[in-house]
């Protein structure tokens, strides 16, 4: 499929994605918003990744799994406490989500540090 499209100009690609992605988006915002959420999530997933991917570029190394499942948890603990299905007190749980990231980092950088000194 990327070969056929790489074939033509960036606007007509841009065209094609947009002739397929407008109903889908129309689609899922009327349908009901279930369909609203899941169709972003799926959207945010793979913008996450391809940002994650775009990061790996420059040698650095993203924690591309655990920054997308974060992404995924924010914007499914935003839609279910607005939809009043999870109280609003969840938000508490972005905190040690996000604390965790940079406990991860901390690690990684202490257990690369270390083999400095050998």
């Amino acid at each position: 499929m990327n070969k056929k499209l790489n074939n033509y100009s960036n606007l007509t690609q841009r065209i094609i994605a947009a002739l397929i992605a407008v109903p889908l988006i129309l689609l899922a915002i009327f349908y009901n918003e279930y369909s609203f959420w899941a169709l972003f999530l799926i959207i945010s997933c793979l913008t996450q990744y391809e940002f994650y991917k775009l990061l790996g570029l420059n040698g650095n190394l993203p924690l591309t799994i655990y920054g997308t499942l974060c992404g995924m948890i924010l914007n499914s603990l935003t839609f279910f406490i607005e939809k009043e299905l999870l109280a609003f007190h969840n938000y508490y749980l972005i905190v040690p989500l996000l604390t965790f990231t940079f406990f991860i980092k901390l690690y990684k950088s202490f257990q690369c540090e270390s083999f400095d000194f050998y």
